[in-house]
């Protein structure tokens, strides 16, 4: 193969003569970046995904293989000298990570887990092919991708609820400062933030009150940045990355007082884009702190160069461009190096997508409406026993888009022989991707500035059973499916109620209608009185108490469609959980058929009779990724 080689001039007038582009090099390369681009691109597509969709949180992702790549630049000059050799024992590292890559997306899917197995893989590689020097040399720069995964929201959501709660706290001490001079009154709840301007209230983050504080990930990778690319000694690093959390609630606390201000003159300027815009703008005030705080560092400790002392500092050795000679037979080892690397993570990929194809594993979960298209809305107003008070609240757009979805109902019930006795039904349903937490008052109501006073438990609901009757009509292979041993599931369906205007339907029951338990809490309000509130959710035909749970049963890899309806309950007045529980077991008797009908029929699903396209029609069917 040819090769190309430039000339330049030298001071004296020489014709200097640079070295020969090492075309087979970088073909080599591209071969070894397409194979590991085809084993990962799966991981790449929903990275994305959660990037676009969640800029605030994980835009900053597209920016750190970049800044991996201007690590590994100002290390150029020792990644050439530095002695390169085909190392064979790192391909038991790159097994490790395809292993790992192939259980987490196939065994268990995660996408934290996958991401791990990437850079696991990536690391692999480089040992196998450069050698452990190299590695060596390039570890922080690889170390440093893991800020590019995103987190799972319920991890995020762990870690970060109560550095939102702080940053409220303080932006709501700086906007109760700054209140004398622009004339407004202001009110702080959780994370909910109120200002009161001309008579005219203003919310600031309503909309975002149960979530945790954004950006978190993002300053952490900045302060790690820095403290790479800035700091001389590990504990100076070490202090810089402790810094990360107190300087992203500090920029938190300007991001929302800063809101509050510009909404005094509009009140688009407290909602929408205006969050995310405020909030990468604030890390270049955030990239000042950090090196604010490195300049401090670096007085706290002065070199011993500085302070006068003798030192000795070897002469650099001349850096050659292609590093120590390479022993004999080298090349030709690197080559087979090359080859069995590319061959193993093509060879892998294609194993990925016949597995997905072999086992009928379905990774993107399509979205399903019930066959009915009965919206939440269609509840009945009034049963036998219960009657509608008031009329049906309905949230602004910003909450919903945060809420995720349009399809929800929050309405108030009172007995009609004890109008004393009030119940909040709130429903929401969700289809499609099920990689969100449902939102749950054990977030939302404590962002909304209330306590958690106790931690009832899951409460049994001990349904009246007098209209439910055996379903007959459950195909074989559902009962197969989730019934292997034939011990005795049992599928039921139930009778509407009088006050119904579904005539003619008979709604299936979620599988083991007996047993839906609710995870029961008490709530303090700000006045001390308490609040009861309860939950569980309908997912993919099953019922589960916990928002942990949902994903088990609605993110089923065999399962082509996936949803979740989370069903909650409010009482007022309330004297215990279990007398909550008492009283959403009476409404839910008599509603239960209708919210069944807002769901799809999941026996219809499994079986492949709904919808038309489902390629679960035969158990035989190839997958649809």
């Amino acid at each position: 193969m040819s090769s190309v080689a430039t000339t330049g001039t030298m001071r004296n007038g020489a014709v200097k003569t640079a070295s020969p582009v090492p075309w087979r090099l970088v073909a080599a390369a591209a071969v070894v970046v397409l194979a590991f681009v085809a084993l990962f691109f799966r991981w790449f597509l929903q990275q994305d995904r959660f990037s676009r969709g969640q800029m605030e949180d994980w835009g900053h992702a597209y920016i750190i293989p970049l800044i991996s790549g201007y690590m590994l630049w100002l290390k150029r000059d020792e990644l050439r000298a530095a002695p390169r050799a085909v190392f064979w024992p790192g391909l038991s590292v790159m097994l490790c990570g395809i292993g790992s890559y192939f259980f987490f997306l196939v065994g268990v899917s995660n996408h934290l887990g996958q991401g791990l197995a990437l850079i696991l893989t990536l690391a692999g590689l480089v040992i196998l092919l450069l050698g452990p020097e190299v590695f060596r040399l390039s570890f922080v720069a690889i170390a440093y991708l893991l800020f590019a995964i995103t987190l799972p929201e319920q991890v995020m959501n762990l870690i970060t609820f109560q550095l939102k709660l702080f940053a409220s706290a303080g932006a709501g001490v700086a906007l109760t400062l700054l209140a004398p001079i622009w004339g407004y009154a202001i009110t702080v709840e959780g994370n909910i933030i109120e200002i009161i301007y001309k008579g005219v209230p203003i919310p600031l983050n309503v909309a975002d009150a149960c979530s945790g504080m954004r950006m978190v990930v993002a300053f952490f990778a900045l302060g790690a940045a820095v403290a790479i690319f800035a700091c001389k000694h590990w504990w100076q690093r070490v202090a810089l990355l402790l810094m990360a959390a107190p300087v992203a609630i500090f920029m938190n606390v300007v991001r929302v007082t800063v809101l509050g201000i510009a909404s005094l003159y509009s009140a688009d300027l407290a909602k929408g884009d205006a969050h995310m815009l405020i909030g990468t703008l604030l890390l270049v005030p955030g990239l000042a702190l950090f090196l604010s705080v490195v300049w401090i560092l670096n007085k706290v400790v002065v070199d011993s160069a500085a302070a006068g002392e003798s030192t000795t500092v070897p002469a650099p050795a001349k850096l050659g461009r292609t590093g120590p000679p390479l022993p004999n037979g080298e090349p030709r080892s690197r080559a087979a190096a090359i080859v069995v690397a590319a061959a193993l993570m093509l060879t892998a990929a294609a194993s990925v997508s016949a597995s997905i194809a072999y086992f009928k594993i379905y990774l993107q979960k399509r979205p399903i409406q019930p066959e009915t298209s009965l919206t939440l809305l269609s509840i009945p107003k009034e049963t036998a026993s219960w009657v509608q008070l008031g009329i049906d609240r309905a949230e602004s757009a910003e909450v919903l888009e945060v809420l995720g979805t349009e399809n929800y109902l929050t309405r108030t019930y009172a007995r009609k022989d004890a109008p004393h006795v009030r119940v909040m039904l709130h429903c929401a349903y969700y289809t499609g991707m099920i990689d969100t937490v449902p939102h749950v008052p054990d977030r939302c109501f404590v962002g909304a500035g209330m306590e958690i006073g106790e931690v009832v438990g899951d409460l049994p609901l001990m349904l009246d059973r007098s209209r439910w009757s055996v379903d007959e009509d459950v195909p074989p292979n559902v009962l197969a499916r989730h019934d292997p041993s034939s011990s005795g599931t049992v599928f039921y369906k139930t009778r509407l109620s009088e006050y119904s205007s579904k005539v003619g339907l008979y709604p299936r029951l979620p599988r083991s209608p007996a047993d839906i338990r609710m995870r029961t809490m008490k709530f303090l309000r700000a006045d001390g009185d308490p609040l009861y509130s309860g939950y569980f959710f309908i997912a993919n035909g099953g019922t589960v108490s916990r928002a942990e749970g949902v994903r088990l049963l609605a993110f089923n890899l065999d399962d082509f469609y996936a949803y979740y309806l989370k069903v909650q309950f409010t009482g007022e007045g309330m004297e215990s959980g279990e007398e909550l529980a008492d009283v959403a077991t009476q409404l839910l008797d008599e509603l239960f058929p209708d919210i069944m009908l807002c769901v799809p029929d999941w026996v219809q699903v499994e079986s492949g009779a709904y919808p038309a396209d489902n390629p679960m029609k035969s158990l035989s069917g190839s997958p649809i990724e």
